[in-house]
């Protein structure tokens, strides 16, 4: 390729080819990066060592502690960067709370609908209500009404627990969906129950008629009245289940889905051959086949 030369014989392009260095490098020798604007898309040069690129804007560099906060630049020894905005670190006050920096050894940062506050003293917070001390208080939260209250710490040694937004005796009440009952017992769905007598059924209570009596769905019954399969009562008294199905298997067996009535489930006799029962004494099974078995005479 022939060089390009202009006045007095000077290769043009061996020049621009210098600027294009000179741009990128600099006269030191530094490589230079691009800042970008990506509100107006503009793009200025800058050498790292000696200035920062700040969401799009190049600043000059104050010294080795100068980092960016937004567009801006501050100096992280003297100063603290909470979302974007500059605070002098006076008194310990090294970390941030939404906007506003502050001492975590002397105050508190709570949060409540996405709004960071500060307050003076060391506690716990309690959404709305900001800061509390939990030696003196309690805050319970109620996911149904989506509210906290502060209650009062009772003053005996219970062991007292928050049902909702409210305080309860765990000991002598009952918290069932947020709503407090007299008397210690189980909860059946939104209602108290006393587990010893009664039967909680997927949210239907039953009175005990005596300790065999199980759930099947939302009724009751007894194993020696009724078998319970997949949610659905069958009239098979000590029945077993067949995918679904109830089934006596003193006189019936379960094989591949099915339930076989010619031949009752007998322990290491027999067996299944598919969806086929068999005596395992008499058939053996040969690739889903029964077969008889070929007996060799000496």
């Amino acid at each position: 390729m022939q060089a390009v030369t202009g006045f007095g014989g000077i290769n043009l392009s061996f020049l621009f080819y210098s600027l294009l260095l000179w741009s990128q490098h600099g006269f030191m020798g530094t490589v230079a990066d691009e800042c970008i604007d990506t509100a107006s898309g503009n793009t200025v040069l800058y050498h790292p060592r000696e200035a920062l690129c700040c969401s799009g804007r190049v600043h000059t560099r104050r010294g080795s502690n100068t980092e960016c906060c937004g567009s801006s630049v501050f100096n992280s020894s003297v100063e603290v960067c909470c979302d974007g905005h500059i605070s002098q670190n006076s008194k310990g006050a090294d970390e941030c709370c939404g906007r506003e920096a502050y001492d975590p050894s002397l105050s508190t940062c709570c949060s409540y609908d996405g709004i960071q506050s500060v307050h003076d003293g060391i506690g716990d917070c309690c959404g709305s209500f900001g800061f509390f001390d939990p030696s003196h208080r309690v805050c319970c939260y109620s996911f149904i009404g989506n509210e906290f209250k502060l209650s009062l710490r009772p003053s005996d040694t219970t062991d007292w627990q928050c049902c909702g937004s409210d305080l309860y005796d765990p000991g002598h009440e009952t918290c069932c969906h947020e709503t407090i009952f007299q008397g210690a017992q189980d909860c059946c769905g939104p209602k108290p129950y006393s587990s010893s007598k009664e039967l909680c059924c997927e949210g239907s209570i039953h009175i005990k008629s005596n300790e065999e009596d199980a759930c099947c769905g939302r009724a009751t019954y007894s194993n020696r009245e009724a078998t319970c399969c997949s949610g659905e009562l069958f009239d098979i008294a000590n029945g077993s289940c067949c995918w679904g199905t109830a089934y006596d298997p003193l006189t019936s067996s379960c094989c591949g889905y099915v339930v076989n009535s010619s031949l009752p489930e007998i322990p290491d006799v027999q067996g299944c051959c598919g969806s086929q029962t068999h005596l395992t004494t008499e058939e053996i099974c040969c690739q889903g086949q029964l077969r008889l078995p070929i007996l060799f005479l000496h």
